[in-house]
């Protein structure tokens, strides 16, 4: 509550990977209305370059018991690990097609 998109993005960015912003890049925004559960939600999207190395991850104690990790990987495979996974309900479909989408315009405009 009460954090930015952009302040929300450098927290998230340090605690999960342990590096420091140093660019940041607008790419879009998604709204998802969930008209059946009266919830609107928006997704932002950045491009972030990093020059820092990795660092101390801080994960939550949720994280750590979900086995949450970090996985440094190229572009097209990135993209593969989320093209490729068949899902079953229509949320998670929504979802890979979102990130999708999002993948899909950085890479119209690198």
């Amino acid at each position: 509550n009460g954090e930015d998109e952009f302040s929300a993005l450098v927290r998230e960015v340090s605690e999960e990977t342990g590096c420091v912003c140093d660019s940041v890049e607008p790419l879009g925004i998604v709204a998802e209305n969930r008209y059946h559960a009266d919830f609107t939600s928006l997704s932002y999207y950045f491009v972030v370059h990093t020059k820092t190395k990795q660092a101390v991850l801080h994960l939550t104690d949720a994280e750590i018991e979900n086995g949450t990790i970090l996985k440094w990987c190229s572009f097209d495979e990135l993209y593969s690990l989320i093209k490729d996974i068949e899902h079953e309900t229509n949320q998670r479909k929504f979802l890979q097609a979102r990130d999708l989408l999002a993948l899909n315009e950085y890479k119209q405009n690198l």
